[in-house]
């Protein structure tokens, strides 16, 4: 990088804001001219604006790995005693091991700041290898950090004992965070850290709560201050920690507070870790199937991967959870057996037992976990997978009753797949603005309930106060198991019909139902015509644009949609390569649909086509009906794109 360019960079530093997409900028290219950019930024580090003083402390943490020259400039900030300058123990934990010697001779520094920082940038050392200690050897490298080992820590040990009565509380408190990494089985840091347990500070807490795990079996001294903490202490994160450092340091004595977590602990990332923590225990813990069943059916935790860890001891308890009332600790039951693996005679039985539940999801459960087990087992599993065919063939058949406004507007009771009902959310009219919703043709309704995916019902007039349903939608896709429809958007949009003589253009009605899930929208659009819906297909505005996209460009998210009666329109953004997620800079499109309903003469003679979902009924994969006829027109729907723009972010 010219030097030109490192200065431009260096003093962009100076007026950036925290958090802003170009500062990222600057600091990412400053890291990546390395030492050549050391003199430039280490001068930031004078800026009276702290903003500035962090972005160049992490610049420099960014490049400590693999430019020694930042070491001495790091130390030396600590003596400033910011309160930024903590953060730089954090980037000067990246170095790794060769800056041990340095830290080392910090220690022995007379300001007690520059202690504290040598001390806490030990700790931070050793904390990135405790964290990175699962993951995989290819992984380590993307984290630009020099890991270094307690083997690597070891030669600081005198040091950091020596400070463990340092006058400076600070001090001591880092001192024996790092000793936890640089000598697991020195228990002089005990007392200090199970004192940082009720420090106002979780951060700190959640600091000595991983030296302790670090520390093993050497922590038992602390168990009476961590039983505590998992009972107690206000911070959801320290009682996390406690459950892990428990099992570590104490054996079998964590069984009876980790199964009190598991049952009482009102956060749920607590419950989970008690249970993870409550089967790693050895020798085994002997309440555990006992603590862990009672979870089945808790819609916020089940500990189903649990028990299915615990294996064959655990079955007689879920064969008897498969005679519950309730129909959540029944569906947890088969659940977990299906998850038992390799599954036991004593396990298969349990399941053949849970084929004959009323329950359909349940006896759904069982036969897919049973449909490769072989002798008896499959066969019961075959018949019962054959009986939900016949059942969903039965219930996919249109419903053709005649319903009142009064019975379209009731609830839908519970049935034996769910346990509550659904309750109308909304009536919406089809009507064009300006037309009375009373004479409207075609009502849509959204049921939703607790606990079951919402359903979506198009009704028809036929008659004075009487509807019969022409469609019902209820989301299928995964990613919408938290998503939901939105109140429906009705619109007209002039239409190119194709396919019957001449082109021509005609103005239509249209309804979009949008379906807003987890980080995903989907607009469901249908034309409205002589009574009846026909599904549009709506063109992907970002696979359209891709072609057109610049060397390291990307979209990022599918395209918003606009439909009106003034305007189909959709906008997506554009993001380079080294963008941050929320920040694209690259550009924004803008860009029109247009509907085209297209006529074609023919089709198949005969075939197999997928039949159309059921409401409340599992659609088997392989479920098809029989189409058979003559050859006839096929009239499709589709809203394609026809022009676009690009303009800035």
């Amino acid at each position: 990088m010219l030097p030109d360019v490192i200065e431009a960079l260096a003093q962009f530093l100076e007026t950036a804001e925290a958090n802003d997409a170009s500062q990222r900028y600057a600091i990412l290219g400053l890291a990546k001219a390395g030492s050549r950019a050391v003199p430039a930024v280490a001068q930031l580090l004078n800026s009276p604006n702290p903003v500035t003083r962090e972005a160049a402390s992490e610049v420099l943490g960014r490049m400590a790995p693999s430019a020694p020259a930042t070491w001495p400039i790091l130390i030396a900030y600590f003596k400033r005693a910011h309160p930024d300058s903590w953060g730089v123990a954090d980037e000067l934990a990246r170095a790794g091991p060769p800056v041990v010697p340095l830290l080392r001779q910090a220690l022995k520094d007379p300001d007690p700041h520059t202690r504290m920082g040598a001390a806490a940038t030990l700790a931070e050392m050793g904390d990135f290898a405790r964290m990175y200690a699962g993951s995989s050897a290819d992984a380590r490298p993307q984290t630009g950090i020099a890991f270094a080992t307690s083997k690597d820590l070891a030669p600081a040990a005198s040091e950091l004992s020596r400070a463990l009565s340092d006058p400076d509380a600070s001090v001591r408190n880092w001192a024996a965070i790092a000793l936890a990494y640089a000598a697991p089985a020195d228990a002089r840091s005990i007392p200090i850290l199970v004192a940082l347990l009720d420090e106002r500070s979780s951060m700190i807490s959640a600091k000595a709560i991983a030296a302790l795990q670090n520390m093993g079996s050497t922590a038992q001294p602390a168990v009476p201050r961590l039983e505590r903490a998992l009972a107690s202490n206000q911070d959801f994160i320290v009682r996390v920690g406690a459950a892990r450092a428990l099992v570590l340091a104490s054996g079998v004595r964590a069984c009876t507070p980790l199964a009190h977590a598991v049952t009482n602990d009102k956060d749920g990332n607590v419950r989970v870790e008690a249970a993870r923590s409550l089967i790693a225990v050895r020798p085994p813990c002997p309440q555990a199937v006992t603590v862990l069943l009672k979870t089945l059916g808790n819609r916020q935790y089940s500990a189903t991967d649990e028990i299915a860890k615990i294996g064959n001891p655990a079955v007689p308890g879920l064969t008897a959870a498969l005679k519950s009332p309730n129909l959540y600790v029944r569906e947890d039951a088969v659940a977990t057996l299906a998850k038992i693996k390799p599954i036991s005679f004593e396990a298969k039985r349990a399941l053949m037992l849970a084929l004959k539940d009323k329950s359909l999801d349940v006896r759904s459960a069982a036969a897919s976990a049973l449909q490769n087990a072989g002798g008896k087992a499959e066969r019961a599993a075959s018949a019962e997978q054959a009986r939900e065919e016949k059942m969903y063939a039965q219930a996919s058949k249109q419903d053709m009753r005649k319903h009142t406004r009064r019975e379209i507007m009731a609830p839908i009771p519970p049935d034996p797949d769910h346990k509550y009902p659904l309750t109308l959310s909304y009536l919406v009219p089809v009507a064009a603005i300006g037309e009375p919703t009373g004479q409207a043709r075609i009502l849509i309704t959204l049921y939703t309930g607790e606990d079951r995916p919402e359903r979506l019902v198009f009704w028809k007039k036929v008659g004075n106060d009487a509807y019969q349903q022409l469609r019902i939608i209820e989301p299928e896709d995964p990613d919408f198991g938290e998503g939901h429809y939105e109140t429906p958007n009705i619109f007209r949009a002039k239409v190119r019909i194709l396919g019957q003589g001449h082109p021509w253009e005609e103005t239509q009605l249209f309804v979009d139902v949008p379906v807003d899930g987890w980080r995903s929208h989907i607009d469901q659009v249908f034309a409205v015509a002589h009574d009846e819906l026909h599904a549009v297909e709506i063109q992907s505005a970002q696979k359209w644009y891709e072609p057109r996209l610049r060397p390291r460009e990307t979209i990022g998210d599918p395209a918003e949609n606009r439909f009106s009666d003034k305007e189909l329109g959709f906008s997506l953004f554009i993001w380079n390569a080294d963008d941050p997620v929320a920040s694209p800079t690259a550009g924004r499109v803008t860009g029109t649909y247009q509907i085209i309903q297209q006529t074609q003469a023919g089709g198949p003679l005969a075939g197999f086509a997928p039949a159309a979902q059921a409401s409340g009924i599992p659609r088997p994969a392989t479920t098809r009906k029989m189409v058979v006829g003559s050859p006839q027109p096929v009239t499709t729907w589709k809203m394609v794109v026809v022009g676009a723009k690009r303009g800035p972010a």
